[in-house]
């Protein structure tokens, strides 16, 4: 008997109300003599959530308490303790239960007191299960196998094995199983998952636990589902045999559903990619396992979508939490301390593989060899192999490391490289397939295995490794072995080979580059040598690696142009080869399409199922698919189709990614027979996608469906696919040719959709249905549902009683709502409130209830309310429904928001505060609990934070959940944010009842130094304090946190604004902050998280003396600038942000930014600038540079042509704007003249012109060359520019440019280079220049230009005999424009007499236009400066306005009074301006006067 089975037969006799954990307290104290001794404080310091767990069994009291218990034993203590507690038929009763126990006694109190002693001595010296010096071998030979024995039904040449029949992954399932850590309310998410969705895709490093996983959520699934038969695979053939398979097992058990596990399907590229093309049964459940945690993502597949989403994804993560639970559910290491723990992790490096090794190799003492790596290879080799020295030669190990090599990749061993060593010492570890391969256990156990064999013979690790690797390579391929089979091996292997990481910790800091060294030696050797067994998807690989790509696509062009590509093509049958129209130019990519064509029979053979016929026709050119389908015959093409056993479903999806000309000459092919056949064969899901894209036939496809209506029904009916499914389909169709769905519909008919509903629909279809259906049917069905007659009744009535789930009603009801708002209140009439209310009572949970109201029609929501508020039996079932299920309250907070407040306060009124609180203490944690309270009335925020500040158990109890559930808790940071910006008492609340000490270990737990900084900004100011205090008396908590960050890999690229916010609030909020982390850890951060781009950034933000310190560390660790610009590069980071941190950091130290610049160096900028960057980067970073460092590099780049080069060619394949060019060059211009004759000779006028002419506008043309020297635009003005200025032409008018600003090259150029602006002006002439200015310009940027061009009395007489034009240009005019130099413009003209600017100025700009104007933000400057180059007259009239006019002097009296006139520094040309009006008589002269002398 198990110790937590005997204390639940004795709880209800003996406990009298005490709580389960205090009762097995006080046995365990009265089994003792009661005596004081130091040696119990083990037994009575357990803390009460160990003593549950021993209670409910899910752990055993320690071992070494048990001793301490038994040393101290008194039987009759324990007797006399039980006889106190028990009446005459109490006992009698006692002793009954206590039967199965192989004792007679007739004294109740003493037969518990020997069961218990038994049970102590078994815990203490339990029977040996195994003897930790035996060798592995034996362990495995002695371990008996305990499982379900029964027939395998599907034969033994299956690629797939049954649950029940023997396979190795199955015993290790079975042996281990219940000694894994499956917390219970995850195992019911994860299962949740696999019941509401087809398919589940569980990822996760090696040694994760995926496969285990897996096999337990099949098993969980198989035992409420008895229907079911688990069937597993791992990948050791192609994705196309598995999906054969699958199919033909399905055809031979027709009666049988079954749950697909295939594992490990990261061993192959297509198998990854084709999991969204998969034709899924609509009744079995897929579990798919992979070890790349990057390749699937976002792409799980749901039952009632194509679309993939989040809730079909399991992440494995195994940090040092999940880690110490999982060791901790092994009773024999309960006891270990955490920082034990965190050794033993550190030896794993997280893969429970390997901890299952250890565990068996060290039993309890793992943690004491934590820093003798040598040591541990040693033990391990030892253990494993025994009688080594004696019986096994050097050349026997050196066959098996080749072999622990391919167990390293989890590369399939071909029988061709097997060796003796898989049959002797390797045996354990190896087992058949039915390919004849072996498959290696674990990858994990293979490189620990290849580390002590190496360490034991004094190899080099490295050199063996490539050694290994080379020689495997140049062995993959044999002459006696099937084609299709080397494609595969070839395949699998390279891409193991480029993708392999080690896990070992002590491997780690070998550096070992897989993509230098072995692997890329014989990833060429390869490629050169056997280009035909390279299938498409590895190609892929190959060219996208960024180290290799220019070398391995010049092999892959040779491949290609040598008939390899198209032979590998074949042999792997891997057709999706669409990547290539990135990579390759158009004559390759011609050689492909054709090659397709020349084998059309082998290919044609080989189309035998509808994934792979569409996936060559998408990868073909759309003119090479339309002579593929011409030269196929009907029967390969409809063979093709036909072969999915999925209702020509998988066909129809396909469709939409074939152009429309490629579908034409499809449906051609496939013929009006065939069609018929197709269609009566058909679900409705597949022939809504038919109707969609087949175009050519389409009436003929009409009449079919009406013909074959009920046909398709049936189909419908018995496909799998829910309603929900043709509702999604028809919304589609609505959104792109709601005409088409009508002809669809009238094809159908209504009585067809109505019998669709009777069938299989559900209140979610009916709405779902509804929405998605044309406004006239939509009316139709529910008038014919309004009827009195008994069909409508029982369409109806199976809809409700169909309903399982309402989880996602709501969304069902949203998009009936925003179809038609008169359709939803009819449809809402006719089920009535009360539905709801049954429906939400009995199917639903709190997070249903609220979805649900918050989408009802405001009546029907308080009807809803009223009745859960007078029947509050209603209100508790849905409560605790929401406890028992586990449900989800994450977006509950998101769901109150859309709440109004009449409505919310409803809501509160009906779930109490103690219900709130209830929910999250047993569902929920901390960030839901801030979710919550973020979006709920001020009330409600008190009451909530005072309970949680009364009650400290439940605050502990909230954030240990917080910690066990691994929530991410960084928009808990958000949710301070929003209550102290609502209610700051609530967030004091709030803080009180955490403290400072609940918010350190919630954030040492779950958090990193960016969270950390996040909680910093959006505390209160006297919890900062406190927390910032705290956190200095805690530097071991600061550690964890700064750990965190990196087992997080944690996001830094918006660090430096939560710096920014910081310093916002307070520098020395700041300071503290960086007095915490200290510079080290910054650049540690920075350094193994960030990259250059960052480090600028939060430099930016700093305190000016940390600043330094981060420097002056960067400075001395002499490697750091190499990985950080390495990384920076590798990671191919954006730079573009740069310019704006070098140029703050300048400003506050340019000391500062010098020694980074020395620290950098000019190779290492111009490396970045050539790999990363741009002109437009590097002309913003080179001005804020020091001269020098600026110097240096247009010096190094002048000698290097090439790189400059490239930097052009980066902004031209960016299409980046080059609206700041002018600037950048004026920047770096005006600087220095050695610097601007450097700059000019780099930047060469052709490089310019050519640059401009792919993507400048004239603006930017202007401007530009308005900043260059004369010399510079001397050789622009002999070059031939007419086509240039002719493309710049059209893409400003295209662009609508307007030339905005570019006055400001005007001015200069026509100081500069007067020539040069009157040949571009005149060969635009004054009509292209009004085209221009129609578009998008103002009466003043006109009017600018004309100030300085050379033909500027032109562009004034267009705006003077051109009313309509001149209207135009008022209607995008402003008075903002005045305030930037305006004056200067307008003084321009009038020197160069311009008569027809004077005139528009003063006549066509109207007195009132100009007050207007002048109100529109013009500063008082401008005023008085463009008042003075008015007319007399002019100038008299806008002065009586704005003095006649009380609102007008009163307005302009209170603006001018904010700008302090004296003290400008163009003082004396404002009393210029001020003499000018009194000369004239103005009457705002003595306004101005007045205001001047207040000032």
């Amino acid at each position: 008997m198990q110790l937590s089975e005997f204390v639940k037969i004795l709880y209800p006799y003996l406990a009298n109300g005490s709580k389960p954990y205090e009762f097995l307290l006080e046995l365990l104290d009265y089994i003792t003599d009661g005596n004081e001794d130091k040696s119990l404080d083990a037994v009575y310091d357990m803390t009460p959530d160990v003593l549950n767990r021993i209670y409910n069994g899910k752990m055993n009291l320690p071992k070494k308490r048990a001793s301490v218990l038994l040393s101290h034993l008194d039987k009759l203590r324990f007797s006399n303790y039980v006889d106190d507690r028990l009446t005459i038929d109490a006992a009698e009763e006692l002793r009954n239960k206590l039967s199965c126990v192989d004792m007679e006694y007739s004294d109740s109190s003493a037969m518990c007191a020997d069961i218990f002693t038994e049970i102590l001595h078994e815990i203490a010296s339990p029977a040996k299960k195994e003897n930790i010096c035996e060798s592995a071998s034996q362990i495995a030979e002695n371990d008996i196998l305990k499982r379900p024995k029964t027939k395998n039904i599907i034969g033994n040449d299956s690629i797939f094995t049954c649950f029940e029949s023997f396979n190795p992954y199955f015993e290790n399932y079975f042996s281990h199983g219940n000694h894994l850590y499956y917390p219970e309310h995850t195992i019911e998410v994860y299962l949740a998952k696999l019941v509401s969705n087809t398919a589940i895709v569980i990822k996760g490093r090696q040694g994760s636990g995926k496969t285990t996983l897996a096999l337990k959520l099949a098993e969980l699934f198989q035992l409420e589902n008895t229907c079911y038969q688990v069937m597993y695979t791992n990948i050791s053939v192609d994705w196309y045999s598995i999906l054969t398979q699958t199919q033909y097992l399905r055809r031979i058990l027709p009666d049988s559903q079954f749950v697909w596990v295939i594992d490990d399907i990261h061993k192959s590229v297509e198998f990854e990619r084709e999991i969204v093309n998969w034709p899924f049964s609509g009744i079995d459940k897929y579990i798919f396992v992979t070890r790349n945690s990057d390749k699937t993502k976002g792409n799980p597949h749901r039952a009632e979508s194509s679309k993939w989403d989040d809730e079909s994804v399991i992440k494995l993560d195994i940090n040092n939490i999940t880690f110490a639970k999982y060791l901790y559910a092994d009773p024999h290491y309960v006891s270990l301390s955490y920082r034990d723990v965190e050794k033993i992790f550190s030896m794993c490096g997280g893969d429970l593989t390997l901890l299952e090794n250890y565990k068996v190799l060290y039993g309890e003492t793992i943690c004491d060899h934590y820093d003798d790596e040598q040591s541990m290879l040693r033990d391990v080799f030892s253990f494993y192999f025994p009688n080594s020295r004696f019986t096994v030669q050097t050349n026997e190990f050196m066959d098996a490391l080749k072999i622990l090599v391919m167990g390293m990749f989890d590369y399939p061993i071909p029988p061709s490289l097997q060796n003796n060593t898989c049959n002797t010492i390797l045996a354990q570890f190896c087992h058949p397939n039915i390919k004849g391969e072996l498959e290696f256990e674990h990858a994990s156990i293979a490189e620990l295995l290849f580390s002590c064999i190496t360490n034991y013979l004094q190899l080099d690790f490295i050199l063996m490794y490539e050694s290994l690797v080379r020689e495997i390579s140049r062995e993959l391929v044999s002459p006696t072995t099937r084609k299709d089979a080397i494609t595969f091996r070839v395949n699998v292997f390279l891409r193991s080979m480029l993708t392999y990481k080690f896990t070992l910790p002590i491997n780690r800091n070998k550096m070992v580059s897989l993509h230098g060294g072995a692997s890329n030696e014989e990833t060429m050797f390869v490629l050169q040598t056997h280009p035909e067994f390279i299938s498409a998807s590895t190609w892929k690989l190959l060219v996208n690696d960024k180290t290799y790509r220019n070398r391995n696509i010049e092999f892959f062009i040779n491949s290609i142009k040598n008939g390899g590509f198209i032979q590998a093509i074949i042999n792997s049958r891997d057709y999706n080869f669409r990547f290539v129209y990135k990579v390759l130019p158009e004559d390759t990519i011609n050689v492909i399409n054709d090659g397709i064509i020349c084998n059309i029979r082998i290919i044609a053979a080989q189309m035998d199922n509808s994934s792979v016929f569409i996936l060559l026709l998408r990868s073909l050119k759309d003119d090479t698919a339309i002579r593929f389908l011409e030269m196929l015959d009907q029967e390969t093409i409809m063979k093709a189709l036909s072969n999915n056993d999925d209702g020509y479903l998988g066909f129809s999806c396909g469709l939409r990614y074939l152009h429309d000309s490629v579908n034409e000459k499809l449906e051609e092919r496939i013929g009006e027979e065939n069609l018929e056949k197709i269609i009566s064969t058909s679900s409705m899901s597949a022939i809504l996608q038919f109707l969609e894209y087949f175009t050519v036939h389409r009436q003929f496809l009409f009449e079919l469906v009406h013909k074959h209506r009920n046909e398709i029904l049936i189909n419908q009916m018995t496909s799998g696919y829910s309603v929900r499914r043709i509702s999604e389909i028809q919304s589609i169709i609505k959104r792109t040719d709601s005409n088409l769905l009508e002809s669809i519909e009238n094809a159908f008919s209504e009585d067809f959709y109505l019998a669709l509903l009777e069938g299989m629909g559900n209140i979610q279809d009916l709405y779902d249905l509804l929405a998605s259906c044309t406004s006239m049917l939509r009316t139709k069905i529910l008038d014919y549902l309004q009827e009195d007659n008994a069909r409508a009744s029982v369409i109806l009535d199976k809809a409700i009683a169909s309903t399982r789930s309402i989880g996602t009603l709501n969304l069902s009801l949203k998009a009936l709502m925003q179809e038609s708002m008169e359709d939803f209140e009819r449809l809402d009439e006719l089920l009535g409130f009360e539905l709801f209310v049954d429906l939400i009572a009995n199917k639903g949970n709190v997070m249903d209830f609220l979805r649900i109201v918050s989408r009802m029609l405001t009546a029907t929501s308080d009807k809803i309310l009223d009745v859960f508020m007078s029947d509050s039996n209603k209100l508790s079932m849905v409560v605790e429904r929401t406890i028992e299920d586990r449900v989800s309250l994450g977006t509950m907070g998101l769901v109150l928001y859309d709440f109004d407040d009449v409505m919310l306060a409803r809501i509160e009124e009906l779930f109490s505060a103690k219900i709130y609180m209830e929910l999250c203490r047993r569902n929920g944690n901390l960030p839901i609990l801030m979710g919550i309270m973020q979006h709920s009335s001020v009330k409600r925020q008190i009451e909530l934070a005072e309970m949680l500040k009364q009650n400290q158990k439940q605050k502990n109890e909230l954030l240990n959940n917080t910690i066990e559930d691994e929530k991410k808790i960084g928009t808990f940071a958000l949710c301070l944010k929003s209550l102290k910006d609502e209610n700051e008492e609530s967030l004091v609340l709030f803080e009180e009842a955490m403290g400072t000490n609940g918010f350190l270990k919630l954030i040492s737990s779950r958090g990193n130094i960016v969270i950390l900084s996040r909680f910093l900004q959006y505390m209160s100011n006297g919890m900062r304090e406190k927390f910032i205090e705290s956190l200095k008396k805690n530097p071991m908590s600061c550690d964890i946190i700064f750990e965190n960050t990196f087992v997080d890999d944690a996001s830094v690229g918006n660090f430096h604004f939560a710096l920014r916010d910081m310093n916002k609030q307070s520098e020395e909020l700041l300071q503290d902050f960086e007095h915490v982390l200290g510079a080290s850890r910054y650049l540690r951060i920075i350094c193994e998280l960030g990259n250059l781009t960052v480090l600028f950034q939060v430099l930016q933000y700093s305190s000016p003396d940390f600043m330094e310190e981060i420097a002056k560390e960067f400075e001395q660790d002499s490697t750091a600038c190499e990985k950080m610009i390495e990384r920076t590069i590798i990671r191919r980071v954006s730079i573009r942000a740069l310019p704006l941190p070098l140029r703050e950091i300048n400003k506050k130290n340019s000391r500062l930014m010098e020694l980074m610049d020395r620290i950098i160096g000019a190779d290492n900028w111009i490396d970045l600038f050539v790999e990363l960057g741009d002109i437009m980067t590097v002309f913003g970073c080179l001005p804020e540079m020091s001269s020098d460092m600026r110097a240096s590099i247009l010096r190094k780049m002048a000698e290097r042509h090439n790189d400059f080069d490239k930097i052009v060619s980066n902004t031209v394949k960016s299409n980046i704007s080059l609206g700041t060019l002018p600037l950048r060059i004026k920047c770096i211009n005006t600087s220095e003249p050695d610097i601007t004759d450097m700059f000019e000779s780099l930047f060469t006028p052709e490089v310019f012109m050519s640059l401009i002419e792919h993507q400048g506008k004239l603006s930017i043309l202007f401007q530009s060359l308005g900043e260059f020297s004369t010399g510079y635009l001397k050789l622009v003005q002999e070059m031939e520019l007419h086509p240039i200025i002719d493309k710049l032409f059209d893409r400003s008018l295209s662009e609508a440019d307007g030339l905005v600003n570019a006055h400001y090259g005007f001015r200069n150029l026509v100081i500069k280079n007067y020539e040069l602006l009157y040949y571009i002006e005149n060969y635009l002439g004054r009509e292209r220049f009004k085209q221009l200015f129609v578009q998008k310009s103002s009466l003043f940027n006109v009017l600018r230009i004309a100030a300085y061009s050379t033909i500027g009395v032109e562009l004034c007489d267009d705006i003077v005999h051109d009313e309509e034009y001149l209207n135009v240009l008022l209607q995008s005019t402003s008075g903002n424009e005045l305030s930037n130099g305006f004056e200067l413009e307008m003084y321009s003209a009038i020197i160069r007499r311009n008569s027809s600017f004077e005139y528009v100025i003063n006549n066509l700009i109207s007195d009132e236009q100009w007050v207007s104007y002048f109100e529109d933000n013009c500063s008082f400057h401008a005023f008085l400066f463009i008042l003075r180059w008015l007319q007399a007259a002019k100038i008299k009239h806008i002065s009586d306005i704005i003095t006649s006019d009380e609102e007008h002097s009163k307005y302009f009296k209170e603006k001018w009074r904010e700008e302090i006139l004296i003290e400008d520094k163009n003082t004396k040309l404002a009393v210029e301006a001020l003499e000018v009006l009194k000369r004239h008589g103005a009457t705002l002269s003595d306004m101005i006067t007045e205001i001047n002398n207040c000032s």
